[in-house]
């Protein structure tokens, strides 16, 4: 039996629910969609998906879900503490400075003179910056991270692009395909923001849910900047949908990646007939929505984890187009610069022969990357090779000691050649870990 630890999301659309075992937080296979009073599969378990208790919640989902955790380095879904909710850090940076000079009797009179010791988003230096606060957690995506930074990098008053790229998919015709928390990305497609230099603040304040905000509060921040236009809609329907902007131009759709939910798209313009709404619209391109310039390598990580993430490698064509920048990557990038990508290309591809002729040109404690160490010690027991497969998981369980599929791995590479006295100790330890739930453990593992 599994007991529920904590339950995510505002309730406007979603609970979805987490438990915990030694610290290590999963996600259970079930959610409550709270528009529609129903219980259903979670996003992305179901259409043959259900990883059942597997699904690990890492740092990345906790980044945006919550305050600041306290991530075990080394695992990927370890935490020592998971605080109780989203808190003001999150968008006003870490406190203890403020709270400081406060404690030190320092007054400062905010009504004419900034706090430098707090952020403050309005005071930013430039919508870049702002927006960046919000788009930290309303542009979710496919995260290509910056070298040396993690998800917890990211501080307000930074700009997102300096610790990750953002990529979305991008569709053509009427473009009214998109994911759910991409708000931010889809306000810069209107021409309100573009002619503008509108932010969220323009029409949301942060410290009042949307559930609890009045309507005209939108439709005002509407009216302020069309005072002297006139909406083409006739007066009689205006006044029937009592003069409802943000309803009309911002209209409720559902999302590409979360089900029986719907949530008011930002793409700000006039209404798409539904008729047209219906027609089929096609993949274009993966677009960054936090860098303008992103480089030829962060284009290829972004189209392999997309291949990866939300096709279930369904559209081989993605890979072609990983393939292309990681070629246009080779003027500006050396080898091992290049390593991670290759890899990832040709293990996705199933291309195990072709994984071990990259990685033989590195030697293996110049690998970085555990999971690329991974992909490769994968490669090799798939040709058969357990001393080569051993080495490349022995280097993946360094780089990441507390990952129990690698540790799982490296044992059974170790059994494969009767070395027992190595892969008892690691066996052990996994079960310790996950207590006396035996997913992790292969059943022949078990059995041995």
């Amino acid at each position: 039996m599994q007991y529920i630890r904590y339950i995510v999301g505002s309730g406007q659309h979603t609970n979805s629910h987490l438990y915990e075992e030694n610290g290590y937080i999963y996600q259970a296979p079930i959610t409550f969609y709270t528009q529609k009073g129903i219980w259903d599969l979670a996003p992305g378990f179901g259409g043959g998906h259900n990883s059942r208790f597997n699904r690990i919640i890492g740092q990345e989902c906790m980044a945006c879900h919550n305050a600041r955790s306290a991530f075990v380095d080394g695992s990927e879904n370890q935490f020592l503490n998971v605080p109780h909710g989203i808190d003001c850090e999150r968008c006003h940076g870490a406190g203890g400075e403020h709270v400081r000079r406060k404690l030190a009797g320092e007054v400062i009179d905010t009504s004419s003179q900034t706090d430098f010791s707090i952020v403050n988003p309005r005071n930013l230096p430039s919508r870049d910056y702002q927006m960046s606060v919000c788009q930290r957690c309303h542009l979710q995506g496919i995260a290509v991270l910056q070298n040396n930074k993690t998800f917890d990098s990211f501080k307000p008053g930074m700009l997102l692009r300096n610790v990750m790229d953002v990529y979305l998919p991008e569709y053509d015709g009427n473009q009214t395909q998109f994911i759910m928390a991409s708000q931010a990305h889809r306000l810069t497609k209107s021409q309100c923001y573009i002619k503008s230099e509108m932010t969220c603040l323009n029409c949301h304040n942060p410290h009042i849910s949307v559930k609890y905000t009045p309507k005209q509060q939108f439709n005002n921040a509407c009216i302020k900047c069309h005072q002297q236009k006139t909406c083409s809609l006739p007066e009689a329907k205006r006044k029937a949908n009592n003069n409802d902007c943000s309803t009309c131009h911002m209209p409720p759709s559902p999302s590409i990646d979360i089900p029986h939910v719907t949530v008011h798209d930002h793409f700000i313009r006039k209404p798409i007939p539904e008729t047209e709404k219906k027609k089929i619209e096609n993949f274009v391109r993966l677009a960054n929505a936090s860098n303008p310039n992103p480089s030829a390598l962060s284009q290829a990580k972004g189209y392999l984890h997309y291949f990866e993430s939300y096709t279930s490698g369904s559209t081989p064509s993605l890979l072609d187009s990983a393939e292309h920048y990681i070629n246009k990557a080779k003027s500006n990038h050396n080898l091992l610069q290049l390593l991670d990508p290759t890899v990832h290309l040709y293990y996705l591809r199933n291309n195990y022969g072709k994984v071990i002729e990259t990685a033989t040109k590195v030697a293996t404690q110049n690998i970085k990357e555990a999971w690329t160490a991974y992909r490769i010690g994968e490669a090799y027991w798939q040709q058969k090779n357990a001393p080569k497969s051993a080495e490349y998981f022995a280097q993946a369980v360094k780089l990441m000691p507390l990952n129990h599929d690698f540790n799982n791995k490296l044992a059974m590479a170790y059994i494969a050649q009767n070395q027992f006295k190595q892969a008892q100790p690691i066996l052990e330890m996994v079960v310790k870990k996950t207590q006396n739930t035996y997913r992790h453990l292969p059943t022949w593992v078990l059995c041995t």
